[in-house]
């Protein structure tokens, strides 16, 4: 176990695109839900 390091480990291109675009997708999804809960009662 001592050879398995995922932090050591540097992800393949594909993998961290994938990552990137993930993460990207989440924000804007909390940021647009986020806004709507905040300007939803306030309207």
């Amino acid at each position: 176990m001592s050879t398995y390091r995922p932090h050591r480990h540097r992800p393949s291109a594909g993998v961290l695109t994938g990552a990137d675009a993930a993460a990207s997708f989440v924000g804007v999804a909390v940021s647009a839900v986020v806004s709507r809960h905040t300007l939803g009662p306030r309207r």
